[in-house]
């Protein structure tokens, strides 16, 4: 079984549990308020306020033990009680205002060295930790990584070179999709705009292939798995897995799901033994304590691994199927020892 339900498990009186995450952060609420079930007593802070809102004070003992703490009008950490740190998605530090660029980057590279380099040094648990999210962004780490944990990957390039993607294209002779590797928005006058996965005919090629375009940076392009029975995102929290099936009722959503919301149906699945002892491994060895995964599962039954999001969204899949994501992350934050 790679779905179970998981047990509350309930706080020691002496400890913190941190979050840093941005302000309005629906996914965050919910495991703050997974966490005050247990009777943890939670801090919530955005690095984005620092120190316009919060101060940071840090002194080290001749046994090389941290003390001090984080200290605002709403939030009082401190670092000897601090057990666990669930980190989300906060705003970037923020502490240039009025500066010259010169003085703006070195500020906050001394903010994100201080108050980062302070809260990671500590002897606590992250869900996850920033450096190890960070490290697990890259796209083709994740693929290669992926294929040594056992999980099948699709046939990939990628590549600057026309050429070669013309070549790669062939050698496919079906269909192929272009792939952002970045989260993918653009700048726009009207507000960020998706960049979503492309589906790509091989037979109209160079209407597509503007070779100005793809020489100007790196590129990435994938066999498109046309016997898709349904996209699979399956949510990692420690050992414990979540897989929801996800099928589309429009073209578009069927190559990209995040385009069409109002047209998915999502099932809760279970994933085979090796799948799923290839997620944990991948988990194991990016040394992640949470990872959303996305996968194609084919009518025949195979599944193919295509990312791993260190960070995922997961909030509207519980909303959809009532799943105990939040308690899982928060039982993981309440479990002793580090990671």
């Amino acid at each position: 079984m790679s779905h179970t339900r998981t047990r509350s498990r309930r706080a020691p009186s002496s400890s913190t549990v941190l979050v840093l995450t941005r302000e309005q952060d629906t996914t965050a609420d919910m495991v703050i308020e997974a966490l005050v079930q247990c009777g943890a007593a939670v801090a919530r802070l955005d690095t984005g306020d620092f120190p316009q809102r919060w101060a940071v004070t840090g002194r080290i003992d001749s046994a090389g033990v941290w003390q001090g703490g984080l200290s605002g009008p709403d939030v009082e950490v401190d670092l000897q009680r601090l057990t666990a740190v669930y980190y989300r998605r906060p705003n970037r530090y923020q502490v240039g205002a009025g500066l010259s660029p010169g003085d703006r980057r070195f500020v906050e590279a001394e903010a994100h060295h201080g108050v980062g380099g302070l809260l990671s040094c500590l002897p606590c648990r992250w869900v996850s930790h920033p450096a190890r999210i960070a490290d697990a962004s890259a796209k083709p780490g994740q693929l290669r990584l992926a294929a040594a944990c056992g999980l099948r990957v699709p046939q990939t390039l990628i590549s600057s070179c026309p050429e070669q993607i013309r070549r790669f294209v062939t050698e496919i002779d079906g269909p192929v999709v272009y792939k952002p590797m970045s989260p993918g928005a653009l700048r726009a006058p009207e507000g960020p705009r998706v960049v979503y996965a492309t589906l790509l005919d091989p037979t109209r090629i160079e209407e597509w292939l503007d070779e100005a375009a793809v020489r100007v940076t790196a590129n990435q392009f994938q066999r498109y798995i046309t016997d898709k029975d349904a996209d699979l995102r399956v949510t990692a929290v420690g050992e414990h897995l979540f897989p929801v099936a996800i099928r589309a009722r429009t073209p578009a959503a069927r190559v990209d799901w995040r385009r069409d919301y109002d047209s998915l149906d999502y099932e809760l699945v279970e994933v085979p033994g090796d799948v799923a002892a290839g997620l944990r491994a991948y988990l194991k060895a990016a040394e992640l304590a949470f990872a959303a995964f996305d996968l194609v599962r084919t009518t025949a039954g195979e599944h193919y691994f295509l990312e791993a999001n260190a960070n995922g969204e997961w909030g509207w899949l519980t909303d959809a199927l009532e799943l105990p994501i939040a308690t899982a992350i928060a039982d993981l934050l309440l479990s002793e020892g580090t990671s």
